[in-house]
């Protein structure tokens, strides 16, 4: 609608500026200028009636197209807010807590260190009583070694003397004290 009085002026325009030109000749508008203007005036006129519907469709579907764009992008930004409070919120509880939280960590720390402690205590005291009992086993089984060397080399001793300086009575003599020995260590 406002293509039309848009028109008329430049067309107005035109032709002034054409009679301004030609006045320095003639006072007439010359034919040639008349009919261009007649012809832009049949080319207003089509391109009005045929192109106003398309050219209004066309904005009305970018304004609608655009509409849809500005109410997502209100929603998403409220979203995008609604985010933002949230995360700030659970920054300003992280914060308010993150002494309580340190301290807790120290606790636990505390603890555990603690139960590590008792527990090396404890397999140390089960590594020295198991050393202890190895050390006895150990000095039992020396003992009973010593022994049985000693009572070997007594016998091999024994044996010699009594195949060389001993007669037979004197032979079973020691041999019954002998047994009584061995039955005394042996019982």
């Amino acid at each position: 609608m406002r293509l039309v009085p848009a028109l008329l002026v430049f067309l107005t325009s035109y032709m002034a500026l054409a009679a301004d030109a030609h006045d320095a000749h003639s006072n007439e508008i010359p034919a040639m200028v008349k009919w261009q203007v007649i012809n832009l005036a049949i080319l207003g006129a089509i391109l009005y009636k045929y192109g106003k519907q398309p050219t209004i469709e066309f904005f009305k579907a970018r304004q609608t197209d655009y509409l849809k764009q500005a109410e997502k992008s209100k929603v998403l930004f409220q979203e995008a807010e609604k985010e933002y409070h949230d995360i700030e919120q659970r920054l300003k509880t992280l914060n308010a807590t993150a002494a309580d939280s340190i301290e807790k960590a120290k606790k636990d720390a505390e603890g555990v260190r603690k139960n590590i402690v008792a527990e090396a205590q404890t397999t140390a005291t089960r590594i020295k009583d198991e050393a202890q009992t190895t050390a006895k086993i150990e000095a039992q089984k020396t003992t009973l070694k010593a022994k049985q060397d000693i009572v070997l080399q007594s016998l091999m001793t024994a044996r010699q003397v009594l195949t060389t300086d001993i007669g037979s009575q004197d032979h079973q003599k020691l041999q019954s004290e002998f047994n009584k020995n061995i039955e005394a260590v042996n019982p």
